[in-house]
């Protein structure tokens, strides 16, 4: 379904990705090629367990009163015995209406939501004034394709409105995180969801991140998206956008191109060999 332009709160996960409308994600798959975007938009991909466990992440430290109401803890019995099976099929029914996480997962939610509300700044920003789980949709000026985001929080923070997004990683050290963000683009990221929110309602907006590590001891960090990254990252998102819209109009999705290419080592590994290292 198409949904109507505009911010949306208290959108079910499920509906939100049910809108027919584009999103940073899916147009990434543009870098690879049409053919890739094509793919994923008749059969997109399944959620992993490393998706459903970051979703729980997500609850535990957005809303931690619906994780409570949303998860529960796995029990320890052995389901192959008459007593096991009796004992699970009673917490299963006890816990009818929660998702079971494995305790292993279960302890890690509560060791990031722990750590993170630790954190004097990161307790600061999620109690600011605002909202979470914010879904907005709108109209590129560019192309006129319909475009969506959901962003984790959006609140007033020290006098600006902030975009906020939750990330966990393995590494949220300033060096490692660097990486990480150009990894996975998080900078097009930002730039899409300003961009969206600017499309709505033009204003001087800030995006930040709270960085997260899954292992113990959980350590967090909070950053700042750099607006020169962000421009850049706005530049990547125009070029994916008008390849987009080629296809669209054209209901024409290529794969690579056709013939041969000459290829190269990366430039990392071509200037090792022009300094012999």
């Amino acid at each position: 379904m198409k949904p109507e332009v505009g911010l949306h709160k208290d959108v079910p996960e499920a509906v939100y990705h049910s809108w027919e409308a584009v999103n940073n994600s899916w147009l990434k798959h543009f870098d690879r090629s049409a053919a890739h975007a094509h793919w994923d938009r008749l059969y997109p991909s399944p959620q992993t367990p490393a998706m459903a466990l970051g979703s729980a992440v997500h609850r535990g430290i957005l809303e931690p009163h619906r994780f409570e109401e949303e998860y529960c803890r796995s029990i320890k019995c052995d389901r192959r015995t008459k007593v096991g099976k009796a004992d699970w099929g009673a917490f299963v029914a006890k816990n009818a209406d929660k998702e079971i996480l494995k305790p292993e997962e279960f302890d890690a939610c509560v060791g990031m939501m722990n750590s993170a509300w630790k954190d004097t700044a990161i307790a600061d920003i999620l109690k600011s004034p605002g909202h979470t789980e914010v879904s907005a949709a709108w109209v590129d000026e560019e192309t006129g394709i319909l475009c969506k985001g959901r962003m984790d929080r959006v609140s007033q923070w020290e006098g600006w409105t902030w975009l906020w997004d939750l990330k966990t990683t393995e590494d949220a050290s300033e060096k490692e995180f660097r990486r990480a963000i150009s990894k996975y683009d998080y900078h097009c990221q930002a730039a899409h969801y300003l961009d969206g929110l600017n499309a709505l309602a033009p204003a001087s907006r800030r995006f930040g991140i709270i960085a997260i590590e899954k292992k113990p001891p959980h350590c967090a960090a909070v950053y700042e998206m750099d607006p020169d990254d962000i421009e850049m990252g706005r530049y990547d998102n125009a070029q994916r956008m008008l390849k987009c819209q080629e296809a669209l109009e054209s209901d024409n999705w290529p794969g690579y191109p056709s013939g041969i290419k000459t290829i190269q080592l990366p430039g990392w590994r071509r200037k090792a060999y022009e300094y012999g290292d």
